[in-house]
């Protein structure tokens, strides 16, 4: 609302959640959901069939990449032909800190106390939680991949460094950034210009 009470032209970079505020701001963001169902299928053709996603935010707050990544996974299982089982998707524990590390350790290990382990394999909503959840599974005593393949999202310097490497989709940063220039100068020199959406492929 009240992004919504500025008039100057703003462009928000790498995100898309405030694109149904009311503000009529443009964005510039990474394709989530595409990233994501490409992650999902990744799992698939290794033939796994029980996916979980971890690090979901609350339901009634579908406006954040987090949503469009959770959109993704879901297309991805049904293109497959795979039943969309609801107790696979991981809320984070703590929805104020979502992407974290210690919301992917907090949310999987909820999840290991409760019962039997139902996956063999997790889509993480970025690479931070992937990697907390990482963590859990090793103190279930779960060893990834072989026991539990793992994929994050974003291609933080982090999980080149982690071990075992990470698989995660790398954001276009060079290319996002470049775009978002645009977008702004075009606000700027041309009065009245129509605010864009633009995600990058």
């Amino acid at each position: 609302r009240r992004l919504a009470r500025i008039d100057v032209p703003m462009v928000f970079c790498t995100t898309s959640d405030y694109s149904s505020s009311g503000a009529m701001h443009s964005f510039v963001s990474a394709d989530d959901q595409r990233g994501a169902a490409d992650l999902t299928r990744y799992l698939i053709e290794r033939g796994h069939r029980r996916i979980a996603f971890v690090g979901a935010g609350p339901e009634n707050d579908a406006g954040h990449a987090w949503a469009q990544r959770l959109a993704g996974y879901r297309n991805a299982l049904a293109d497959a032909g795979i039943p969309q089982d609801p107790g696979l998707i991981i809320r984070a524990a703590v929805p104020e800190r979502l992407y974290t590390l210690e919301n992917g350790f907090d949310s999987l290990t909820t999840r290991l106390m409760e019962g039997m382990i139902d996956f063999t394999a997790l889509v993480a909503v970025c690479d931070e939680v992937a990697i907390g959840a990482a963590g859990a599974l090793r103190e279930a005593g779960l060893r990834v991949p072989e026991d539990c393949s793992l994929v994050g999202y974003d291609g933080l310097d982090l999980a080149r460094y982690w071990s075992p490497k990470l698989t995660t989709m790398q954001q276009p940063l060079a290319e996002i950034a470049e775009a978002t220039a645009r977008v702004m100068l075009n606000a700027m020199t041309q009065p009245g210009h129509a605010t864009e959406q633009v995600w990058i492929r």
